[in-house]
Protein backbone atom coordinates (compact mmCIF):
# COMPACT_ATOMS: atom_id res chain seq x y z
CA UNK A 1 0.00 0.00 0.00
CA UNK A 2 1.19 3.42 -0.59
CA UNK A 3 1.82 6.37 1.74
CA UNK A 4 -0.88 7.83 3.44
CA UNK A 5 -1.66 11.82 3.77
CA UNK A 6 -2.01 12.70 7.76
CA UNK A 7 -3.22 15.92 9.35
CA UNK A 8 -0.75 15.74 11.58
CA UNK A 9 2.44 14.00 12.09
CA UNK A 10 2.35 14.08 16.53
CA UNK A 11 0.37 11.81 18.28
CA UNK A 12 0.10 11.95 22.10
CA UNK A 13 -0.15 7.26 21.39
CA UNK A 14 0.14 5.35 18.49
CA UNK A 15 -1.32 2.24 18.85
CA UNK A 16 -0.57 -0.97 16.89
CA UNK A 17 -3.19 -4.03 16.24
CA UNK A 18 -7.11 -3.54 16.30
CA UNK A 19 -7.38 -6.59 18.76
CA UNK A 20 -9.92 -5.67 22.09
CA UNK A 21 -7.34 -4.64 24.46
CA UNK A 22 -5.83 -2.12 21.87
CA UNK A 23 -8.89 -0.76 20.86
CA UNK A 24 -10.07 -0.54 24.40
CA UNK A 25 -6.94 2.06 24.95
CA UNK A 26 -7.24 3.66 21.59
CA UNK A 27 -11.01 4.33 22.83
CA UNK A 28 -10.02 5.39 26.28
CA UNK A 29 -7.38 7.81 25.36
CA UNK A 30 -9.36 9.17 22.25
CA UNK A 31 -12.58 9.94 25.05
CA UNK A 32 -10.00 11.65 27.69
CA UNK A 33 -8.73 14.20 24.69
CA UNK A 34 -5.53 12.45 23.62
CA UNK A 35 -4.19 12.37 19.87
CA UNK A 36 -4.76 9.01 18.98
CA UNK A 37 -3.24 6.96 16.17
CA UNK A 38 -3.93 3.33 15.33
CA UNK A 39 -2.65 1.04 12.76
CA UNK A 40 -3.20 -2.26 11.56
CA UNK A 41 -1.30 -4.65 9.16
CA UNK A 42 -4.12 -6.32 8.59
CA UNK A 43 -7.09 -5.69 6.11
CA UNK A 44 -9.75 -6.24 9.06
CA UNK A 45 -10.75 -5.23 12.82
CA UNK A 46 -10.14 -7.86 15.28
CA UNK A 47 -6.51 -9.23 15.18
CA UNK A 48 -6.59 -12.45 17.25
CA UNK A 49 -10.27 -12.22 17.65
CA UNK A 50 -10.84 -11.23 13.94
CA UNK A 51 -14.35 -12.60 12.26
CA UNK A 52 -13.16 -13.68 8.92
CA UNK A 53 -14.85 -14.96 5.85
CA UNK A 54 -14.31 -18.82 4.82
CA UNK A 55 -11.45 -17.42 2.46
CA UNK A 56 -10.43 -14.64 5.07
CA UNK A 57 -9.90 -17.33 7.40
CA UNK A 58 -8.06 -19.79 5.24
CA UNK A 59 -5.77 -17.07 4.77
CA UNK A 60 -5.15 -15.70 8.04
CA UNK A 61 -4.30 -19.47 9.02
CA UNK A 62 -1.85 -19.90 6.57
CA UNK A 63 -0.32 -16.11 7.00
CA UNK A 64 -0.30 -16.87 10.66
CA UNK A 65 1.33 -20.18 10.27
CA UNK A 66 4.51 -18.63 8.97
CA UNK A 67 7.32 -17.18 10.34
CA UNK A 68 9.58 -17.54 13.57
CA UNK A 69 6.37 -17.13 16.10
CA UNK A 70 3.83 -18.24 14.24
CA UNK A 71 -0.24 -17.47 15.81
CA UNK A 72 -1.42 -20.95 14.50
CA UNK A 73 0.20 -24.17 14.40
CA UNK A 74 -0.69 -27.65 12.99
CA UNK A 75 -3.41 -26.39 10.84
CA UNK A 76 -6.02 -28.57 8.68
CA UNK A 77 -8.56 -28.33 6.43
CA UNK A 78 -10.54 -31.07 6.38
CA UNK A 79 -12.12 -33.14 3.21
CA UNK A 80 -15.46 -32.60 3.12
CA UNK A 81 -18.19 -31.49 0.71
CA UNK A 82 -18.33 -28.03 1.06
CA UNK A 83 -21.27 -25.74 1.34
CA UNK A 84 -24.72 -26.44 -0.19
CA UNK A 85 -25.53 -24.47 -3.83
CA UNK A 86 -25.97 -21.12 -3.30
CA UNK A 87 -23.98 -20.65 -0.37
CA UNK A 88 -20.61 -18.47 -0.50
CA UNK A 89 -17.67 -17.68 1.07
CA UNK A 90 -18.71 -14.16 2.12
CA UNK A 91 -21.69 -15.68 3.57
CA UNK A 92 -19.75 -16.55 6.87
CA UNK A 93 -18.28 -14.79 9.74
CA UNK A 94 -16.14 -17.12 11.93
CA UNK A 95 -14.23 -16.51 14.87
CA UNK A 96 -10.85 -16.96 15.69
CA UNK A 97 -11.46 -16.19 19.22
CA UNK A 98 -14.94 -18.00 19.71
CA UNK A 99 -16.17 -16.30 23.94
CA UNK A 100 -19.64 -16.23 25.21
CA UNK A 101 -19.69 -13.19 27.22
CA UNK A 102 -21.05 -12.91 30.70
CA UNK A 103 -23.86 -11.13 31.49
CA UNK A 104 -22.09 -9.67 34.69
CA UNK A 105 -18.86 -8.67 33.75
CA UNK A 106 -16.15 -6.13 33.47
CA UNK A 107 -16.35 -6.00 29.59
CA UNK A 108 -20.40 -5.27 29.66
CA UNK A 109 -19.95 -2.88 32.26
CA UNK A 110 -17.52 -0.58 30.18
CA UNK A 111 -19.47 -0.88 27.26
CA UNK A 112 -22.54 0.46 29.59
CA UNK A 113 -20.63 2.63 31.26
CA UNK A 114 -19.34 4.45 28.29
CA UNK A 115 -22.33 4.11 26.12
CA UNK A 116 -20.49 1.68 24.03
CA UNK A 117 -23.94 -0.64 23.51
CA UNK A 118 -24.91 1.80 20.93
CA UNK A 119 -22.64 0.65 18.41
CA UNK A 120 -23.32 -2.88 18.93
CA UNK A 121 -25.76 -6.03 19.18
CA UNK A 122 -26.55 -8.64 21.59
CA UNK A 123 -28.19 -12.09 21.41
CA UNK A 124 -28.74 -14.11 24.13
CA UNK A 125 -27.01 -18.15 24.23
CA UNK A 126 -30.56 -20.26 24.60
CA UNK A 127 -29.23 -23.21 26.75
CA UNK A 128 -26.11 -24.57 28.30
CA UNK A 129 -25.31 -28.31 28.27
CA UNK A 130 -23.13 -30.58 29.89
CA UNK A 131 -21.77 -33.93 28.73
CA UNK A 132 -22.58 -36.66 31.02
CA UNK A 133 -23.01 -40.33 30.75
CA UNK A 134 -22.48 -40.03 26.75
CA UNK A 135 -25.33 -37.80 26.41
CA UNK A 136 -26.14 -33.60 27.02
CA UNK A 137 -28.00 -32.64 29.74
CA UNK A 138 -29.21 -28.87 30.47
CA UNK A 139 -26.74 -27.41 33.08
CA UNK A 140 -28.85 -27.46 36.55
CA UNK A 141 -28.03 -23.87 37.59
CA UNK A 142 -31.38 -22.65 38.38
CA UNK A 143 -34.45 -23.72 40.78
CA UNK A 144 -36.54 -24.87 37.55
CA UNK A 145 -33.49 -26.55 35.89
CA UNK A 146 -32.61 -28.35 39.29
CA UNK A 147 -35.61 -29.72 39.24
CA UNK A 148 -36.37 -30.66 36.08
CA UNK A 149 -32.90 -32.27 35.66
CA UNK A 150 -32.80 -36.18 34.56
CA UNK A 151 -29.09 -36.69 35.48
CA UNK A 152 -30.09 -36.26 39.20
CA UNK A 153 -31.51 -38.03 41.93
CA UNK A 154 -33.73 -36.52 44.35
CA UNK A 155 -30.72 -36.28 47.49
CA UNK A 156 -28.60 -34.67 44.17
CA UNK A 157 -30.74 -32.38 43.35
CA UNK A 158 -31.38 -31.25 47.06
CA UNK A 159 -28.00 -31.14 48.12
CA UNK A 160 -27.05 -29.09 44.79
CA UNK A 161 -29.94 -27.00 45.55
CA UNK A 162 -28.53 -25.63 48.89
CA UNK A 163 -24.83 -25.69 47.93
CA UNK A 164 -25.66 -22.61 45.57
CA UNK A 165 -28.33 -21.00 47.75
CA UNK A 166 -25.29 -21.39 50.29
CA UNK A 167 -23.33 -19.20 47.60
CA UNK A 168 -25.89 -16.81 46.89
CA UNK A 169 -24.59 -13.18 47.00
CA UNK A 170 -26.41 -10.45 49.33
CA UNK A 171 -26.83 -8.89 46.43
CA UNK A 172 -28.82 -11.43 44.40
CA UNK A 173 -31.41 -10.58 42.71
CA UNK A 174 -34.13 -12.80 41.47
CA UNK A 175 -35.50 -12.15 37.79
CA UNK A 176 -38.90 -10.78 38.94
CA UNK A 177 -36.75 -8.30 41.16
CA UNK A 178 -37.94 -4.27 41.14
CA UNK A 179 -36.47 -1.64 38.63
CA UNK A 180 -35.36 0.20 41.86
CA UNK A 181 -33.53 -2.83 43.07
CA UNK A 182 -32.10 -3.66 40.20
CA UNK A 183 -30.62 0.03 39.72
CA UNK A 184 -29.02 -0.30 43.50
CA UNK A 185 -27.48 -3.54 42.80
CA UNK A 186 -25.81 -2.40 39.23
CA UNK A 187 -24.46 1.29 41.49
CA UNK A 188 -22.49 -0.82 43.48
CA UNK A 189 -18.78 -1.15 42.65
CA UNK A 190 -18.31 -5.00 43.58
CA UNK A 191 -21.13 -6.73 42.31
CA UNK A 192 -19.31 -10.16 41.86
CA UNK A 193 -18.12 -9.56 46.47
CA UNK A 194 -18.70 -13.23 47.89
CA UNK A 195 -21.29 -13.55 50.51
CA UNK A 196 -20.36 -13.49 54.39
CA UNK A 197 -20.95 -17.13 54.81
CA UNK A 198 -19.20 -18.22 51.88
CA UNK A 199 -15.84 -16.06 52.98
CA UNK A 200 -16.38 -17.58 56.26
CA UNK A 201 -16.16 -21.30 54.77
CA UNK A 202 -13.61 -20.22 52.58
CA UNK A 203 -10.70 -19.09 55.31
CA UNK A 204 -9.52 -22.14 55.70
CA UNK A 205 -8.40 -23.11 52.48
CA UNK A 206 -5.89 -20.79 51.89
CA UNK A 207 -3.78 -22.61 49.33
CA UNK A 208 -6.08 -25.21 48.94
CA UNK A 209 -8.35 -26.28 45.19
CA UNK A 210 -11.39 -25.30 44.53
CA UNK A 211 -12.11 -29.01 44.36
CA UNK A 212 -10.80 -29.66 47.56
CA UNK A 213 -13.45 -27.10 49.21
CA UNK A 214 -16.84 -28.73 47.10
CA UNK A 215 -15.20 -32.41 48.15
CA UNK A 216 -15.53 -30.94 51.73
CA UNK A 217 -18.72 -29.44 51.23
CA UNK A 218 -20.17 -33.51 50.96
CA UNK A 219 -20.50 -32.79 47.22
CA UNK A 220 -20.74 -36.21 44.88
CA UNK A 221 -18.43 -36.59 41.99
CA UNK A 222 -20.90 -35.77 39.36
CA UNK A 223 -21.96 -32.62 41.03
CA UNK A 224 -18.94 -31.70 41.72
CA UNK A 225 -17.87 -32.05 37.94
CA UNK A 226 -21.36 -29.72 37.48
CA UNK A 227 -19.90 -27.19 39.49
CA UNK A 228 -16.24 -26.92 38.50
CA UNK A 229 -16.19 -27.29 34.73
CA UNK A 230 -20.23 -25.80 33.91
CA UNK A 231 -20.64 -23.62 36.50
CA UNK A 232 -17.44 -22.27 37.60
CA UNK A 233 -16.11 -22.81 33.85
CA UNK A 234 -12.84 -24.21 35.18
CA UNK A 235 -11.27 -25.25 32.04
CA UNK A 236 -6.95 -25.65 33.52
CA UNK A 237 -5.50 -29.14 34.82
CA UNK A 238 -6.78 -29.58 38.27
CA UNK A 239 -3.21 -31.19 39.32
CA UNK A 240 -0.60 -29.72 39.97
CA UNK A 241 0.33 -26.29 40.49
CA UNK A 242 -2.17 -25.01 37.72
CA UNK A 243 -5.24 -25.97 40.06
CA UNK A 244 -7.74 -22.88 40.24
CA UNK A 245 -8.13 -22.06 43.66
CA UNK A 246 -10.71 -22.43 46.19
CA UNK A 247 -11.71 -18.47 46.72
CA UNK A 248 -10.97 -17.99 42.71
CA UNK A 249 -13.37 -20.99 41.78
CA UNK A 250 -16.12 -19.18 44.16
CA UNK A 251 -15.60 -15.91 42.03
CA UNK A 252 -15.86 -17.61 39.21
CA UNK A 253 -19.04 -19.90 40.57
CA UNK A 254 -20.42 -16.46 41.39
CA UNK A 255 -20.03 -14.71 37.91
CA UNK A 256 -22.27 -17.79 37.01
CA UNK A 257 -25.12 -17.12 39.48
CA UNK A 258 -25.35 -13.45 38.76
CA UNK A 259 -25.49 -13.85 35.38
CA UNK A 260 -28.11 -16.64 34.83
CA UNK A 261 -31.45 -14.94 33.79
CA UNK A 262 -30.08 -11.84 33.68
CA UNK A 263 -31.05 -11.60 29.85
CA UNK A 264 -31.98 -15.03 29.37
CA UNK A 265 -31.72 -18.95 30.67
CA UNK A 266 -28.22 -19.17 30.37
CA UNK A 267 -25.42 -16.23 31.57
CA UNK A 268 -23.80 -15.77 28.32
CA UNK A 269 -25.10 -13.59 25.58
CA UNK A 270 -22.87 -12.81 22.58
CA UNK A 271 -22.46 -10.27 19.70
CA UNK A 272 -23.84 -10.19 16.56
CA UNK A 273 -21.72 -10.87 13.44
CA UNK A 274 -19.05 -12.51 15.79
CA UNK A 275 -16.47 -11.54 18.71
CA UNK A 276 -15.14 -8.96 16.35
CA UNK A 277 -17.91 -6.55 16.49
CA UNK A 278 -16.29 -5.60 19.95
CA UNK A 279 -13.28 -3.96 18.91
CA UNK A 280 -15.20 -2.65 16.01
CA UNK A 281 -17.67 -1.08 17.82
CA UNK A 282 -14.68 0.10 20.48
CA UNK A 283 -13.13 2.05 16.93
CA UNK A 284 -16.28 3.71 16.23
CA UNK A 285 -16.20 5.17 19.88
CA UNK A 286 -12.74 6.11 19.03
CA UNK A 287 -13.14 7.43 15.74
CA UNK A 288 -16.10 9.54 17.54
CA UNK A 289 -14.19 11.42 19.70
CA UNK A 290 -10.91 11.79 17.28
CA UNK A 291 -9.30 8.84 16.97
CA UNK A 292 -7.43 8.15 13.50
CA UNK A 293 -7.61 4.42 12.19
CA UNK A 294 -5.74 3.06 9.06
CA UNK A 295 -5.49 -0.15 7.99
CA UNK A 296 -3.38 -2.46 5.70
CA UNK A 297 -0.38 -0.17 7.19
CA UNK A 298 2.66 -1.58 8.96
CA UNK A 299 5.17 -0.11 11.29
CA UNK A 300 8.49 -0.20 9.15
CA UNK A 301 11.08 1.33 11.21
CA UNK A 302 11.18 3.30 14.75
CA UNK A 303 13.71 5.98 16.05
CA UNK A 304 14.76 6.36 19.48
CA UNK A 305 15.71 9.36 21.72
CA UNK A 306 18.97 9.85 23.20
CA UNK A 307 18.22 8.56 26.68
CA UNK A 308 16.46 5.77 24.82
CA UNK A 309 12.80 6.11 24.74
CA UNK A 310 10.86 5.70 21.75
CA UNK A 311 10.89 9.16 20.05
CA UNK A 312 8.95 8.54 15.90
CA UNK A 313 8.04 5.65 13.91
CA UNK A 314 8.38 4.92 10.45
CA UNK A 315 5.24 3.52 8.01
CA UNK A 316 5.90 0.91 5.26
CA UNK A 317 5.02 4.22 2.91
CA UNK A 318 7.80 6.39 4.53
CA UNK A 319 5.55 8.65 6.30
CA UNK A 320 7.75 9.45 9.80
CA UNK A 321 5.23 9.79 12.89
CA UNK A 322 6.52 11.27 16.25
CA UNK A 323 4.73 9.89 18.91
CA UNK A 324 5.04 10.09 23.02
CA UNK A 325 3.88 6.18 23.06
CA UNK A 326 3.53 2.86 21.46
CA UNK A 327 1.01 0.37 22.39
CA UNK A 328 0.73 -2.82 20.73
CA UNK A 329 0.64 -6.33 20.95
CA UNK A 330 4.05 -8.42 20.69
CA UNK A 331 2.60 -10.37 18.13
CA UNK A 332 1.90 -6.86 15.87
CA UNK A 333 4.99 -5.49 17.78
CA UNK A 334 6.87 -3.87 15.12
CA UNK A 335 10.17 -6.24 14.36
CA UNK A 336 12.69 -3.48 14.40
CA UNK A 337 11.47 -2.63 18.06
CA UNK A 338 11.82 -5.95 19.63
CA UNK A 339 12.90 -8.90 17.03
CA UNK A 340 11.38 -12.01 16.80
CA UNK A 341 14.19 -14.22 18.43
CA UNK A 342 14.41 -12.00 21.80
CA UNK A 343 10.33 -12.44 21.67
CA UNK A 344 10.20 -15.92 21.57
CA UNK A 345 12.90 -16.00 24.30
CA UNK A 346 11.27 -13.81 26.78
CA UNK A 347 7.54 -14.23 26.04
CA UNK A 348 6.56 -18.22 27.11
CA UNK A 349 3.74 -18.75 25.05
CA UNK A 350 0.54 -20.63 25.90
CA UNK A 351 -1.59 -23.22 23.56
CA UNK A 352 -5.30 -23.61 22.58
CA UNK A 353 -6.69 -26.37 20.26
CA UNK A 354 -9.65 -25.12 18.19
CA UNK A 355 -11.84 -26.73 15.68
CA UNK A 356 -14.26 -25.04 13.80
CA UNK A 357 -17.23 -27.22 11.62
CA UNK A 358 -20.26 -25.63 9.43
CA UNK A 359 -23.03 -28.21 9.65
CA UNK A 360 -26.59 -28.42 8.55
CA UNK A 361 -28.68 -29.08 12.01
CA UNK A 362 -28.06 -28.43 15.45
CA UNK A 363 -25.80 -31.12 17.62
CA UNK A 364 -28.19 -30.31 21.14
CA UNK A 365 -31.61 -31.82 21.38
CA UNK A 366 -34.35 -29.32 23.02
CA UNK A 367 -34.86 -29.30 26.47
CA UNK A 368 -38.07 -31.48 28.05
CA UNK A 369 -40.94 -29.41 27.08
CA UNK A 370 -39.25 -27.07 25.25
CA UNK A 371 -41.70 -25.71 21.91
CA UNK A 372 -41.19 -25.64 18.49
CA UNK A 373 -38.34 -28.04 16.03
CA UNK A 374 -34.65 -28.79 17.59
CA UNK A 375 -33.42 -26.31 15.59
CA UNK A 376 -34.94 -23.48 16.64
CA UNK A 377 -34.72 -23.79 20.21
CA UNK A 378 -31.23 -25.32 20.57
CA UNK A 379 -29.76 -22.81 17.64
CA UNK A 380 -27.44 -20.94 20.17
CA UNK A 381 -25.96 -23.39 22.68
CA UNK A 382 -22.86 -23.89 25.04
CA UNK A 383 -21.32 -27.10 25.60
CA UNK A 384 -19.04 -28.08 28.25
CA UNK A 385 -17.65 -31.36 27.80
CA UNK A 386 -15.53 -32.28 31.11
CA UNK A 387 -11.89 -33.64 31.02
CA UNK A 388 -11.50 -37.13 30.09
CA UNK A 389 -15.50 -37.78 28.84
CA UNK A 390 -14.19 -38.37 25.29
CA UNK A 391 -10.47 -38.59 24.71
CA UNK A 392 -9.97 -35.29 25.70
CA UNK A 393 -7.20 -34.19 28.72
CA UNK A 394 -8.37 -30.88 29.64
CA UNK A 395 -11.95 -29.62 29.44
CA UNK A 396 -13.89 -29.08 25.93
CA UNK A 397 -16.43 -25.86 25.31
CA UNK A 398 -18.59 -25.82 22.29
CA UNK A 399 -20.22 -23.36 20.54
CA UNK A 400 -22.53 -23.10 18.02
CA UNK A 401 -24.06 -20.27 16.43
CA UNK A 402 -26.35 -19.84 13.66
CA UNK A 403 -28.09 -17.58 11.51
CA UNK A 404 -29.80 -15.96 14.29
CA UNK A 405 -26.37 -14.24 14.92
CA UNK A 406 -25.58 -13.40 11.43
CA UNK A 407 -22.63 -15.79 11.41
CA UNK A 408 -23.74 -18.20 8.97
CA UNK A 409 -26.62 -18.68 6.48
CA UNK A 410 -29.80 -19.87 7.21
CA UNK A 411 -30.25 -23.26 7.48
CA UNK A 412 -26.57 -23.54 8.82
CA UNK A 413 -24.88 -23.92 11.79
CA UNK A 414 -21.12 -22.96 13.19
CA UNK A 415 -19.51 -25.26 15.62
CA UNK A 416 -16.73 -24.15 17.72
CA UNK A 417 -14.40 -26.57 19.70
CA UNK A 418 -12.03 -25.30 22.63
CA UNK A 419 -9.12 -26.94 24.42
CA UNK A 420 -6.22 -26.71 25.70
CA UNK A 421 -3.89 -29.76 24.31
CA UNK A 422 -1.26 -31.60 26.29
CA UNK A 423 2.32 -30.39 25.24
CA UNK A 424 3.30 -31.81 21.83
CA UNK A 425 -0.31 -32.46 21.29
CA UNK A 426 -1.84 -31.44 17.64
CA UNK A 427 -5.45 -29.80 17.75
CA UNK A 428 -6.21 -32.71 15.60
CA UNK A 429 -5.15 -35.49 18.55
CA UNK A 430 -7.10 -32.56 21.10
CA UNK A 431 -10.76 -32.68 19.61
CA UNK A 432 -10.90 -35.44 17.49
CA UNK A 433 -13.22 -37.44 20.21
CA UNK A 434 -15.04 -34.12 21.01
CA UNK A 435 -16.16 -33.67 17.38
CA UNK A 436 -16.65 -37.15 16.62
CA UNK A 437 -19.10 -37.41 20.40
CA UNK A 438 -21.26 -34.74 19.07
CA UNK A 439 -20.77 -34.50 14.96
CA UNK A 440 -21.36 -37.47 12.61
CA UNK A 441 -18.85 -38.23 9.50
CA UNK A 442 -17.52 -35.66 7.08
CA UNK A 443 -19.91 -35.58 4.01
CA UNK A 444 -18.09 -36.80 0.89
CA UNK A 445 -17.06 -34.59 -2.18
CA UNK A 446 -18.49 -35.66 -5.37
CA UNK A 447 -15.81 -36.74 -7.95
CA UNK A 448 -14.95 -33.21 -9.98
CA UNK A 449 -16.54 -30.82 -7.51
CA UNK A 450 -14.40 -27.99 -5.86
CA UNK A 451 -12.31 -28.68 -2.75
CA UNK A 452 -14.03 -27.66 0.27
CA UNK A 453 -11.59 -24.86 1.25
CA UNK A 454 -12.18 -22.57 -1.91
CA UNK A 455 -15.66 -21.81 -0.34
CA UNK A 456 -16.99 -21.46 -3.23
CA UNK A 457 -20.46 -23.48 -3.72
CA UNK A 458 -21.04 -27.06 -4.53
CA UNK A 459 -23.29 -28.82 -6.98
CA UNK A 460 -24.07 -32.35 -5.70
CA UNK A 461 -24.19 -34.57 -8.88
CA UNK A 462 -27.14 -36.56 -7.64
CA UNK A 463 -29.49 -33.67 -6.45
CA UNK A 464 -28.82 -34.69 -3.17
CA UNK A 465 -27.58 -32.07 -0.37
CA UNK A 466 -24.22 -32.77 1.15
CA UNK A 467 -25.76 -33.51 4.07
CA UNK A 468 -27.75 -36.65 2.59
CA UNK A 469 -24.33 -38.40 1.53
CA UNK A 470 -23.58 -39.57 5.11
CA UNK A 471 -26.91 -42.18 5.84
CA UNK A 472 -24.96 -44.06 8.58
CA UNK A 473 -24.72 -40.13 10.53
CA UNK A 474 -28.25 -39.15 9.76
CA UNK A 475 -29.19 -42.42 11.60
CA UNK A 476 -26.93 -41.53 14.84
CA UNK A 477 -28.91 -37.99 14.77
CA UNK A 478 -25.72 -36.43 14.34
CA UNK A 479 -25.22 -33.44 11.76
CA UNK A 480 -22.78 -34.53 9.37
CA UNK A 481 -19.54 -31.93 8.68
CA UNK A 482 -19.80 -29.60 5.53
CA UNK A 483 -16.77 -28.11 6.06
CA UNK A 484 -13.95 -27.47 8.76
CA UNK A 485 -10.76 -26.84 10.26
CA UNK A 486 -9.06 -27.71 13.23
CA UNK A 487 -5.54 -25.13 14.23
CA UNK A 488 -3.39 -24.44 17.49
CA UNK A 489 -3.90 -20.50 18.31
CA UNK A 490 -0.36 -19.08 20.36
CA UNK A 491 -0.68 -16.34 22.95
CA UNK A 492 1.08 -14.61 25.25
CA UNK A 493 0.14 -13.72 28.80
CA UNK A 494 3.01 -12.20 29.82
CA UNK A 495 5.36 -8.80 29.89
CA UNK A 496 8.33 -8.37 28.12
CA UNK A 497 11.11 -8.32 30.92
CA UNK A 498 12.67 -4.76 32.47
CA UNK A 499 15.04 -3.50 29.59
CA UNK A 500 14.05 -5.11 26.60
CA UNK A 501 11.81 -2.48 25.54
CA UNK A 502 11.58 1.34 25.59
CA UNK A 503 10.23 2.63 28.73
CA UNK A 504 7.44 4.24 26.80
CA UNK A 505 6.55 1.27 24.94
CA UNK A 506 3.27 -0.95 26.42
CA UNK A 507 2.72 -4.34 25.20
CA UNK A 508 -0.90 -5.87 25.92
CA UNK A 509 -0.99 -9.15 26.42
CA UNK A 510 -3.35 -11.77 24.07
CA UNK A 511 -4.96 -13.68 26.84
CA UNK A 512 -7.99 -13.35 25.54
CA UNK A 513 -7.13 -15.83 23.13
CA UNK A 514 -6.96 -18.07 26.30
CA UNK A 515 -9.32 -21.06 27.16
CA UNK A 516 -9.88 -19.29 30.45
CA UNK A 517 -13.34 -17.50 30.54
CA UNK A 518 -12.33 -14.33 32.25
CA UNK A 519 -10.47 -13.42 29.37
CA UNK A 520 -12.13 -10.14 28.84
CA UNK A 521 -11.43 -9.35 32.11
CA UNK A 522 -7.75 -9.56 31.28
CA UNK A 523 -8.12 -7.03 28.55
CA UNK A 524 -9.94 -4.54 30.96
CA UNK A 525 -7.26 -4.38 33.72
CA UNK A 526 -4.39 -4.32 30.98
CA UNK A 527 -6.23 -1.61 29.41
CA UNK A 528 -7.29 0.43 32.04
CA UNK A 529 -3.41 -0.03 33.41
CA UNK A 530 -1.59 1.59 30.50
CA UNK A 531 -4.25 4.42 30.24
CA UNK A 532 -3.91 5.39 33.76
CA UNK A 533 -0.20 5.15 33.35
CA UNK A 534 -0.30 7.69 30.52
CA UNK A 535 -3.48 9.70 31.93
CA UNK A 536 -3.37 9.46 35.60
CA UNK A 537 -4.36 7.04 37.95
CA UNK A 538 -7.44 9.27 38.86
CA UNK A 539 -8.47 9.75 35.32
CA UNK A 540 -11.87 7.58 34.40
CA UNK A 541 -11.66 4.82 32.19
CA UNK A 542 -13.61 4.87 29.32
CA UNK A 543 -16.00 7.57 30.93
CA UNK A 544 -19.26 8.94 29.09
CA UNK A 545 -19.02 12.83 29.72
CA UNK A 546 -22.73 13.18 28.91
CA UNK A 547 -23.82 10.42 31.92
CA UNK A 548 -21.51 12.06 34.01
CA UNK A 549 -22.85 15.80 33.59
CA UNK A 550 -26.30 14.45 33.73
CA UNK A 551 -25.81 12.34 36.92
CA UNK A 552 -24.31 15.66 38.47
CA UNK A 553 -27.18 18.02 37.52
CA UNK A 554 -29.66 15.39 38.44
CA UNK A 555 -28.26 14.67 41.77
CA UNK A 556 -27.55 17.95 43.13
CA UNK A 557 -30.45 19.50 42.43
CA UNK A 558 -30.67 20.81 46.11
CA UNK A 559 -27.46 22.59 45.27
CA UNK A 560 -29.40 25.03 42.55
CA UNK A 561 -27.53 22.97 39.70
CA UNK A 562 -30.84 21.34 38.36
CA UNK A 563 -30.80 22.07 34.84
CA UNK A 564 -34.90 22.37 34.17
CA UNK A 565 -34.72 19.35 31.85
CA UNK A 566 -34.43 16.24 33.48
CA UNK A 567 -37.48 14.53 32.66
CA UNK A 568 -36.40 14.55 29.38
CA UNK A 569 -32.79 13.42 30.44
CA UNK A 570 -33.88 10.61 32.55
CA UNK A 571 -35.49 8.87 29.65
CA UNK A 572 -32.33 9.63 27.45
CA UNK A 573 -32.20 6.22 25.23
CA UNK A 574 -29.01 5.60 26.85
CA UNK A 575 -29.69 6.17 30.37
CA UNK A 576 -32.35 3.38 29.77
CA UNK A 577 -29.34 0.93 28.62
CA UNK A 578 -27.20 2.09 31.16
CA UNK A 579 -29.98 1.20 33.79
Amino acid sequence: MGDVELEENSYDAVIVGTGLGATLVSGALAREGKRVLHLDRREHYGAEVASLHLDGLVHELKEGSAGECPSFEDVELLDAAGLPPGHRSRDFSLDLTPRGVFAVSPLIDALLHSGITSYVDFKIIRRAYISLNEALHVVPSSKADIFQSQILGLMEKRKLGNFLQFCLPPNFLSPDASTRDVQQRRREKDVLRLPDQLVSALRSYEGKSFECFLEDRKLSPKLRGIVMHAIAGIREPQSGPGAVGAVEGARRMMRYILSVHRYGPTPFIYPMYGVAEFPQALARFGAVNGATFILNKAVADRELGEDGSLRAIVLDGGTRIRTRSLISTRHDLPASILPPARTAAAAPRHRVARCICIVPRTVAPPPPGEEGSADEATSEVYVTLPPGAHGNVNAVSVLQLSSGMGVTPRGLFAVHFTTVPAPGVSARDALSGAVAFLLGDLAKSPPGEASASSGEPTTPSSGESPAASTPAAQQAGKPPILWGCYFTHNYTDQQPADGLLPHNVHVLSTAVVGHNDNGFGCCIEEAREIFQTLCGKHADFLADTKLKQFESNSWNWWEGEWDGNWWQEWNRPYWDMRY
